[in-house]
């Protein structure tokens, strides 16, 4: 029996590569399983301004509970926990307190929209122009979504400061909450353009392209690359499945969902 010693060094090495790179991702998940997240997601739409260009030449006076603003615009936001690991009220920083701000604004009001249940004990309190919010604890998908007045422009992303102990990332962002406005969802265009789910179609579409043309290789000359084919192709069909996890886990949890649009209707203020 001959034995084609470079096709099985490469082989070898090719499986041992494949492998490792499974080991890994599946540390990698179950590292991400164990550790403790906050995520969020949010979407604006500007309620009145008062600057001429934007209502054709009209000079209003904008005024929140009788104090002059620039404009007002309302953001909803949820926030939940998006893994196992429990999140505790008791490990946010007293001297960093968890907030959201907006660059350049106040906010004016925060209303509770919806939470997943009583006992987190959720609160959320506007101050000194940012929200302060405070929790007993997250379990996963344990969360609330809140009504944000404040005087950015609708097109201005809501950012977090504070500390969580086990949470040295912060709060992660995971896309618009609501279909945005145009010109919010052309920046955010600009700024995500491949979305994981995307990435996901288009690595099942790939593996189903090479299966196909490593079928029609098989009664050819060529079959000394089918195990090159079938390999590519299961590699797609591995990360494929892995990007649709990742595009899974970050929709808004059942318990957070609400049927009330955040375009058009009154905002009560």
């Amino acid at each position: 029996m001959h034995v084609h010693w470079p096709e099985l060094i490469v082989g070898g090495v090719i499986g041992a590569a494949v492998a490792i790179a499974i080991g890994y991702i599946f540390y990698v998940l179950q590292a991400q399983r164990d550790a403790p997240s906050l995520a969020y997601q949010s979407s604006s739409v500007r309620v009145v301004t008062r600057s001429e260009e934007e209502v054709g030449g009209l000079d209003l006076d904008v005024r929140f509970k009788g104090t002059a603003v620039p404009r007002l615009t309302r953001t909803r936001l949820a926030i939940w926990n998006p893994r196992w690991a429990v999140v505790r009220g008791v490990d946010i920083a007293e001297s960093d307190p968890l907030r959201i701000g907006f660059r350049g604004a106040e906010i004016l009001d925060v209303r509770s929209v919806k939470q997943s249940r009583e006992a987190i004990l959720f609160v959320a309190e506007a101050r000194e122009g940012t929200c302060f919010m405070e929790f007993d604890f997250l379990d996963r998908h344990d969360g609330v979504v809140l009504d944000l007045l404040h005087t950015g422009s609708d097109t201005d992303k809501p950012s977090f400061q504070g500390t969580v102990r086990g949470l040295p990332a912060g709060v992660s962002y995971y896309g618009d909450l609501t279909r945005p406005s145009q010109t919010a969802a052309k920046t955010q265009a600009r700024a995500d353009p491949v979305t994981p789910g995307q990435l996901a179609l288009l690595s099942l579409v790939a593996a189903g392209i090479l299966i196909g043309v490593a079928v029609s290789k098989t009664h050819s000359h060529a079959r000394n690359t089918l195990w090159w084919l079938y390999l590519a192709a299961s590699l797609c069909i591995v990360g494929g499945l892995l990007l649709a996890k990742i595009f899974w886990s970050r929709r808004l949890p059942r318990a957070l969902r609400t049927q009330r649009s955040n375009r058009g209707g009154p905002v009560e203020i």
